[in-house]
């Protein structure tokens, strides 16, 4: 997936997981989604405290760098992460 711009922090995130931990990331991906449906875009903030991130100044992605995000996950990630929705 996208490394995102995330204001100045540089540190970066690392998207890729063993299949052994997919339950985890499909409950991680499941509670932030109820985060975001319950709550919407200041969830994004309450997402990167959790995270350790800092609070996002702005929230544009271009649409290069959303398909380009693609190449980086897995197919059975993104399998896995849309059937948990």
């Amino acid at each position: 997936m996208k490394l995102i711009n995330r204001s100045t922090n540089t540190k970066s995130i690392n998207w890729f997981s063993s299949s052994d931990s997919n339950r985890e990331i499909e409950s991680v991906v499941k509670d932030f989604k109820d985060l975001i449906l319950a709550k919407g875009t200041p969830a994004l903030n309450a997402i990167n405290k959790q995270l350790g991130l800092k609070e996002l100044k702005s929230y544009k992605v271009t649409s290069r760098e959303i398909s380009a995000s693609e190449q980086a996950v897995s197919d059975e990630l993104k399998e896995r992460n849309f059937n948990s929705i």
